[in-house]
């Protein structure tokens, strides 16, 4: 079997390394995060641009919450942080000592809340989870 392939023709091109590439679980949108410090979200349909974020470290990982309209991103500086994705709007939720290099969401607890895992994870033998309060 023949598959056809995708390709995104990107207008401005990433400059440095992507770290994370996730689909939206509700669209056919794209979330980009990269070591050039920049969170993208892409319209797979159109190569269109829909959003970038600038953040002050590296982005090492990303997941979108619920839907399209928020995502998170774990950074170099240590840094959690929520982007609303339609206002533009940048929170810092969570912060640490180290980097943070992976990041998940979970809507599944009685708790919404977000997981980043950091290195020191085998080292120290924990990670956080910030609950995140609803509005």
């Amino acid at each position: 079997m023949k598959r056809d392939l995708l390709q995104l023709h990107f207008e401005t091109p990433i400059s440095d390394a992507i770290s994370r590439i996730r689909f939206s679980p509700h669209s056919n949108n794209l979330l980009i995060s990269s070591w050039d410090s920049r969170l993208r979200l892409y319209d797979v349909d159109t190569s269109v641009l829909r959003l970038e974020a600038p953040s002050e470290a590296s982005l090492l990982d990303c997941c979108f919450q619920d839907d399209d309209s928020v995502a998170f991103t774990a950074a170099s500086d240590g840094l959690i942080r929520r982007y609303d994705l339609h206002s533009g709007i940048i929170d810092t939720v969570g912060s640490h000592d180290d980097i943070a290099t992976c990041i998940g969401y979970s809507n599944e607890t009685w708790h919404s809340g977000i997981l980043p895992d950091k290195r020191i994870v085998p080292l120290h033998g924990f990670c956080c989870f910030h609950v995140l309060k609803r509005a």
